[in-house]
């Protein structure tokens, strides 16, 4: 998990997001090869992305406290990247995160689907390239 938009970036928070995992597949592409032939496995990874309001705090004891995120946002996110495997995508988006978006974004499928723990349908969005 990565936070975005924290401490003084909400303006560029989904544009932020979006890059950073369009980023971390071209990483993978990158290493895919390496992988294959010391451990003869096949890396892929799944981005979910979505934009909305989280509660942000350190846990644990003092010396030894991280800061995290909880929240409906951060469980929405996290169902939306397991929806990849599902729909055959490598990085989705929520349609909060789109609206947000202040660029060009080059969308793949647009998919209606189910997220477990939530009532209802939503569109994801895969998102191929931005500008």
């Amino acid at each position: 998990m990565a936070l975005f938009g924290v401490e003084g970036h909400e303006a560029t928070a989904a544009y932020d997001a979006v890059k950073a995992g369009l980023e971390m597949l071209e990483a993978v592409e990158e290493m895919r090869p390496y992988v294959q032939e010391v451990h003869n496995w096949d890396l892929e990874i799944g981005v979910g992305i979505h934009y909305g309001i989280v509660v942000v705090g350190s846990l644990g004891e003092r010396g030894h406290n991280r800061e995290t995120a909880i929240g409906d946002s951060v469980n929405f996110a996290s169902r939306i990247e397991s929806q990849n495997k599902e729909v055959g995508t490598r990085l989705l988006i929520s349609r909060d995160t789109l609206l947000e978006m202040d660029c060009d974004v080059t969308i793949g499928q647009t998919c209606v689907v189910t997220i477990k723990g939530k009532s209802g349908e939503y569109t994801v969005y895969e998102v191929l390239d931005m500008k």
